[in-house]
């Protein structure tokens, strides 16, 4: 049995026993209707999600209500009977939570989700508990009021503006009735509603029976459950029967063709819209898993038949899920034919079905994945809300029982080459009432076909491949390879003795739980225990210098050195024999090579430590140089040279890559000169062993070189080890800096980027940057000051652009800073709007500028800017999260922000003053600049 053969005992599988919910889930339902769902959970420690969660969305709109249940969610946060105006929000952000970060909410077509979070403790509640007579209110006291409704079609108008679906094929996919339209509406649908009609509907569906209350986190279930009786339970029962549209399809093919000159063929979705249901039972569960498979087997299938095409099965709406062929092909007519083949495979497989063999060797590969798996791991508590919400809307339950788990990989075990054909026999049939065609092609229309002609054309290649046959099909098995002893060379295999003569200083912060050590040769090794199940370390080499210190005649000839040498393995494990060294020793290794840093990433199991540091000092002194790898690459290359990419097109008509090359500019992420793109004669002299000789010089120094380690493992112990292995690098001092100094990219006010051919006054959608942009000194205690200003002028944007003025959506304030080499920030406010607007959102921002800077924040603003930082930091960094904890460490290393500061975070935090931040506002920024893009 396969079962024995992955070494685990088999579980009888019973379909209809439920899937289990968490056993720490305290759930029941009010007299009114409502139901709720409590959980403690510890990730992040100090915090709960609260999540009211309502059964209805955009599709239960009649068609005068288009609208309706995405501008109530505006509503909700602009005040209730109790808390009026924005005090509710107001009452969040003073405990640390953000507007549209911590506090937002969402309407789709079958739900609205409002969120908020809290500081809460099992034995303080308070705030928790101060925060649901709020969330009650959401249900039955909404204030519409025909001011606001007037104040707020403006922001929807924006969000409407700015909305895109991403999917070019939204309409196909969509099919009709409510589900065809989206759930924020059209300009002119926002501009008729009214504030009786936002009131008929909200007392239609704003009932507790359609409600669910989450409260995950940092709680005492059971004391929080009496809170919720006593305060939800007051909520009048009003009971809606009113059925929801469901979501369907017009019956038959629907194709919709997309000519797009940048692709270089023609492709198609074959989209076969089926039902599915809900994830409540185990045999439900087992149907879902049996699809993935079967998708496998479908793929191995096609593969072997020579045919380029892959397949997905996922859930798409309502109570669907898109069966989806993807192919390809020169033009349109091979793309007809190849269809017509892959439909007679899929016909093949539901009337033959799968050997013994060729069923078993994807049993294995699936069940071994699933092994993986581990459905109890520690989850945070959005992440349990998430999966809440789909239990509270649609029934969805998701795995919390290991034995449960085990039981579901008996079924997958149990199963018949008769169950799958079964299954994708339902999947054909389903074809026959919906066939969605999405085409993508570079030719234009050829012919006057209409699309009713075009339609039954792309039916009939998929029914004649149904009804035709191939011949038969022989499975040939292949022998899986069986692992083998990787032999592992003695330079790697052999560990040095440690000496403590090794380790010359030595710190440990007690707060963090870090420890910071120096080697005798200059090396710093900083290392961070994150004890967790998975028993893995992550470790991060940084030191100073990179790309941007290659002089500007080699740039080209050394820009792709990392590349180059991860081509290779070490001078004793060569590039053939690395890959399963690495897979057997749960080893990866990359190399890394920035504008202004370089070093190394990688992954073990901390069982294989030591092997991992011996190839890590290998790679490090020895690389293999792949000379034949090398030099197949740049015949590619100029083979290619000159041609323009179909990347290269796309990105030329992105309107984000053209705003986001020039903020980088601005920000430092370019290099501080103009690289152009390597010419054939660059690609001609471009020698491995010269990127040898610079990498080599660059890795030379061990000097302010760093060696961050983060994992299970004990530290002391560890400490040895890497003491051990990397004493053995040799004492060297870095280069010189031939960093060049920083210069703005431009001293004008404004920069204009023009997209196509679109004048100002053509567009519907303008794009605006405010940047600001000054040198900082480095340390912790200034970047503090840099976000205190960011979070402050992010909290005037909402207030008075988006929320008193409405000429914006979604504002959105980022800032980037960095101490190495320039020591310089940059502040940007991001807003799209419509063009006449830009005047106005100018003279609003000019006059926020600048009362930042000639008054100070009072304390009380301050403190509540402040709080979020320790709740922030709280949530990124939990105890068990290597991954996290090593790019942190990393970013304070490269930022110049000691670890003894971060140590003593809250006290350098709580020495901020207001006139600090004031100070920022007047002293920091050195440049001022608009930059605008028309759409």
């Amino acid at each position: 049995m396969v079962g024995n053969q992955m070494g685990w005992a088999s579980v009888p599988f019973k379909s209809r026993t439920l899937v289990s919910l968490p056993k720490q889930l305290v759930t029941g339902t009010l007299p009114n209707g409502l139901r709720y769902m409590l959980m403690p959970n510890a990730q992040p420690s100090g915090r709960a999600e609260i999540r009211l969660v309502l059964n209805v969305g955009s599709a239960a709109e009649k068609n005068h209500q288009h609208g309706h249940a995405h501008f109530i969610e505006h509503l909700a946060f602009g005040g209730t009977q109790s808390y009026p105006q924005r005090e509710m929000v107001s009452f969040w952000e003073q405990h640390g939570m953000k507007f549209g970060q911590d506090i937002n909410a969402m309407t789709g077509y079958d739900r609205t989700v409002y969120q908020t979070a809290v500081p809460s403790l099992p034995n303080d509640m308070e705030l928790l508990e101060q925060s649901l007579p709020m969330v009650a209110e959401w249900l039955d006291k909404i204030s519409i009021l025909p001011q606001k409704v007037e104040q707020e079609k403006g922001i929807i108008q924006e969000e409407i503006r700015a909305y895109n679906t991403n999917d070019d094929f939204f309409s196909l996919k969509h099919g009709k009735g409510a589900y065809a339209r989206l759930p924020i509406g059209t300009p002119s649908e926002v501009a008729a509603i009214t504030s009786e009609g936002l009131r008929q509907f909200y007392t239609q569906w704003y009932n507790p029976n359609r409600a669910t209350l989450i409260v995950v986190g940092a709680i005492d279930a059971d004391k929080l459950q009496e809170k919720v009786k006593s305060v939800f339970g007051k909520i009048p029962a009003k009971f809606s029967s009113e059925d929801i549209s469901p979501f369907k399809y017009d019956k038959g093919a629907q194709v919709m063709v997309l000519h797009d000159e940048l692709i270089s063929s023609t492709s198609a979705e074959l989209i076969v819209p089926h039902r599915v249901n809900p994830q409540r039972t185990m045999g439900d569960a087992l149907e879902i898993q049996l699809g993935k498979l079967l998708m496998l087997l479908a793929e191995r299938r096609l593969r072997a038949l020579g045919m380029r095409s892959s397949l997905s099965d996922a859930w798409y709406l309502g109570n669907i899920n898109h069966f989806t062929t993807s192919v390809g092909a020169p033009d349109v007519q091979s793309l007809r034919d190849s269809v017509r083949q892959v439909a007679m495979a899929f016909q093949q497989m539901v009337t033959d079905g799968w050997c013994g063999p060729e069923l078993r060797s994807a049993k294995r590969h699936f069940i071994a994945s699933m092994q993986q798996k581990n459905p109890t791991r520690a989850r945070s508590s959005a992440v349990w809300c998430d999966d809440f919400i789909d239990y509270a809307v649609v029934g969805d339950r998701y795995f919390s029982d290991s034995l449960q788990w085990q039981q579901l990989i008996t079924g997958i075990n149990e199963t018949t080459s008769a169950d799958l054909q079964r299954m994708l026999k339902r999947w054909m049939q389903a074809a026959d009432q919906s066939l969605l065609v999405a085409v993508r092609t570079n030719r234009m229309k050829q012919s006057e076909e209409s699309e009713a002609e075009r339609s039954k054309l792309w039916e009939w290649f998929w029914k004649k491949g149904t009804r035709g046959r191939r011949p038969h099909y022989e499975y040939r098995e292949v022998e899986e390879a069986a692992s083998q002893e990787v032999k592992i060379p003695k330079e790697i295999s052999t560990f040095p003795a440690y000496d403590e003569r090794m380790v010359v200083e030595q710190k440990f912060y007690s707060n963090l739980k870090i420890t910071d050590a120096r080697l005798k040769n200059g090396l710093r090794i900083v290392l961070k225990p994150t004890p967790s199940a998975d028993s893995l370390m992550h470790i991060s080499v940084i030191a100073p210098q990179g790309t941007a210190s290659i002089p500007i005649e080699k740039y080209n000839l050394l820009e792709g050195t990392a590349g180059y040498m991860d081509m290779g393995g070490t001078r004793s494990l060569s590039a053939e024999a690395l890959p399963d060294f690495q897979m057997s020793h749960g080893i990866t290794l990359i190399t890394s090579m920035e504008h202004h840093w370089h070093g190394f990433l990688g992954q073990t199991a901390t069982k294989n430590s030591r092997l991992f540091y011996n190839f890590l000092r290998e790679k490090w002194l020895y690389p293999e140089l792949r000379y034949n790898d090398f030099e197949d690459v740049r015949q590619e290359l100029l083979e290619q040279h000159g041609k323009e990419t179909t990347l290269s097109r796309m990105l030329h008509r992105s309107p984000e890559h053209l705003i986001n090359q020039e903020v980088d500019k601005w920000a430092g992420h370019v290099l501080p000169f103009t690289a152009e793109e390597p010419d054939s004669l660059d690609l001609k002299r471009m020698k491995l062993d010269d990127m040898a000789e610079f990498y080599h010089n660059l890795y030379a120094p061990t000097e302010q070189t760093t060696i961050i380690v983060t994992g299970t493992f004990d530290a002391q112990e560890e400490l040895k080890r890497i003491a051990a292995v990397f004493s053995q690098l040799p004492a060297a001092h870095p280069l010189p800096s031939t960093q060049r100094p920083w210069a703005t990219p431009s001293q004008s006010a404004e920069t204009w980027l023009q997209f196509s051919d679109n004048a100002e006054e053509k567009t519907e959608l303008l794009r605006i940057e405010r940047l600001w942009s000054g040198q900082y000194e480095p340390g912790l205690r200034p970047s503090l000051v840099l976000k205190l200003m960011r979070d402050a002028l992010r909290q005037r944007v909402i207030e008075i652009v988006r929320e008193k003025e409405g000429l914006v959506y979604s504002p959105y304030v980022s800032l980037f800073y960095d101490a190495s080499p320039w020591a310089h920030f940059l502040m940007d406010v991001s807003l799209t709007a419509a063009p006449n607007q830009r005047k106005k959102i100018q003279e609003v921002m000019t006059e926020i500028e600048k009362n930042l800077k000639q008054v100070p924040l009072s304390e009380a603003e301050l403190a509540q800017l402040k709080r979020p930082f320790l709740i922030a930091k709280n949530d990124e960094l939990a105890p068990d999260d290597a991954a996290a904890w090593r790019m942190a460490i990393e970013r304070l290393i490269k930022n110049e922000e000691s670890l003894e500061d971060f140590n003593r975070y809250e006290e350098v935090l709580d020495s901020i003053r207001p006139e600090d931040v004031q100070r920022g506002f007047q002293t920091l920024i050195q440049q001022q600049h608009w930059l605008f893009l028309a759409e």
